[in-house]
């Protein structure tokens, strides 16, 4: 464990205390946000909404006192930061985002050892990785009543919330106003885990709750992409959980976000197995599409019911299909070429039809604006992969689905 005292001096307002937590992003400024109001006691997540207040004069502002423990939390060192918390000033900073496994049992240890008097420390923000954030912001007020009792006022905060810290610890209200920072975040961990419907569902709620209405679909809609990630019926279950409240969002009326809302839908019930349920929900897309004349969307619905009904075994209708979303790109629209990799992806994967596999993902390689970059790195890894089965199945049956079309 390491322990890094920082007192926090004059650097501009909303700035300093950012540079200083771990992860920090800035998506969104902080002027656009919808913030909360800390009670009278404890300030966490689910406080309710408050117009924004000015932010604080200098002379208004404490001197903040930041104590960081970094790495494993070792229980016989934690007594040395207690005791520096109880002995600053009225504005503590216990910075735990780069801390290692944060129980509750930390905040029990910090209650059991609190014997600073009254109203010599007035407020103490406690700031957390996003994962221990949703664990543990309920059960920390909790766990620090005798905090409370003597007069301290706690907030828990995520590390992404940089900007509001100090606003709070100066009196000022918390704000929510970073939650694509927060979703970039789970988005960019290394692989899913037991946590991450909780995470999913606590973020969902704070993007309902918090985030411009106009952004809520989109931000629910990138909790669904990021569900589908997991493995198994729990993760199709997810997505189709964070579409469905997008598309509760969004209405009937007909728009891009509303397509894109149906299609996620639909893939998390093709995957529960809810065939005519998925496919409804796409032809709606492809309907909804052609009434605001979005091609790209009718294109992309056209091709995930092509690859569906190919799954199926159903060849001859899934080329029909993918040839109809061809027709709907431009020859020089940068999305036919991510069309021909899909086409290729589910031949290869789904058909073994290498033949015609291999004919689109060529066609995906050509079309690359970038020949160089990440998604025709893609398409070359894929062809090799195409290559090599073809040469181990020499003299195989000739293929089913036509290719001399791109």
């Amino acid at each position: 464990m390491t322990v890094d005292h920082s007192a926090i001096g004059e650097a501009p307002l909303l700035a300093r205390l950012g540079r200083l937590l771990t992860g920090r992003r800035n998506h969104r400024a902080a002027e656009n946000a919808i913030r909360i109001r800390s009670s009278p006691a404890v300030a966490v997540a689910m406080s309710s909404p408050t117009p924004p207040a000015r932010a604080p004069a200098a002379e208004d502002r404490p001197e903040i006192e930041r104590i960081a423990m970094t790495g494993a939390v070792d229980r016989s060192q934690c007594a040395t930061v207690f005791a520096r918390l109880q002995s600053g000033g009225p504005a503590q900073l216990l910075d735990l985002a780069a801390a290692e496994n944060v129980t509750a049992d930390v905040f029990t240890s910090l209650a059991q050892s609190w014997r600073a008097p009254r109203a010599s420390v007035r407020r103490l923000a406690i700031v957390l990785a996003y994962g221990h954030w949703v664990a543990l912001h309920q059960v920390v007020p909790r766990r620090l009543r005798v905090l409370t009792d003597r007069g301290v006022e706690i907030a828990t905060f995520y590390e992404q919330q940089g900007n509001s810290i100090e606003r709070w610890l100066a009196g000022g209200p918390i704000a929510h106003d970073q939650l694509a920072a927060v979703i970039a975040w789970i988005r960019e961990q290394s692989r899913p885990s037991r946590a991450w419907p909780l995470i999913l569902d606590t973020t969902a709620t704070l993007v309902r709750e918090f985030a411009a209405r106009d952004e809520v679909p989109a931000l629910l809609l990138e909790l669904a992409a990021i569900a589908r990630t997991m493995r198994g019926t729990l993760g199709a279950v997810e997505a189709a959980k964070h579409a469905e409240a997008a598309l509760s969002w969004i209405g009937d009326t007909p728009c891009q976000t509303r397509c894109q809302a149906l299609r996620a839908l639909a893939s998390a019930r093709l995957r529960l197995g809810q065939v005519g349920a998925g496919v409804t929900l796409l032809e709606a897309a492809i309907s909804t599409a052609a009434v605001i004349g979005d091609r790209r969307e009718e294109a992309g619905a056209q091709a995930e019911i092509g690859l569906h009904v190919l799954h199926a075994g159903h060849a001859e209708r899934a080329e029909a299909r993918f040839q109809s979303a061809l027709v709907l790109l431009g020859t020089n629209d940068p999305e036919r070429a991510t069309l021909h990799h899909r086409i290729a992806r589910g031949l290869f994967d789904h058909a073994q039809h290498d033949e015609a596999a291999e004919h689109h993902v060529v066609t995906a390689l050509s079309l690359r604006c970038d020949p160089r970059g990440h998604l025709a790195g893609e398409d070359r890894a894929l062809l090799a992969r195409i290559r090599a089965r073809r040469r181990g199945h020499a003299g195989s049956p000739p293929q089913v689905i036509a290719s001399n079309r791109s």
